[in-house]
Order: C-alpha cells, then sequence, then structure tokens
C-alpha cells in the first residue's frame, strides 16, 4: 500500500521514534472537563527515548 505522508513523520521515523496507536481520542475541554465528541480518526503518538 503506498499512502503519502509529511516530511516529519518520516524524520520521526528516521530518528527512532516508536509509534503507539491511542485511537479515537475524546479531549476533555478545559473550561468544564465534558468529554468530546473525538475526531472519528485514530491519533498517533511518537515517542523518542534518549539512550
Amino acid at each position: 500500500m503506498v499512502y503519502p505522508i509529511d516530511k516529519w513523520v518520516l524524520m520521526m521515523l528516521a530518528a527512532g521514534a516508536t509509534v503507539r496507536n491511542l485511537g479515537d481520542v475524546r479531549w476533555c475541554a478545559i473550561e468544564d472537563g465534558s468529554q468530546g465528541k473525538g475526531t472519528g480518526r485514530h491519533i498517533a503518538c511518537f515517542i523518542l527515548d534518549h539512550k
């Protein structure tokens, strides 16, 4: 499968980042703490670990 991605994603992977799938994140409002509906799309988390 070929899928276009931004260059920053390739830079993160080249730097050794671990990628985690956070699923459809439902962010909480800072005003009252209520939970949002989510975006309907999965969110990726890139973890850079210094060694």
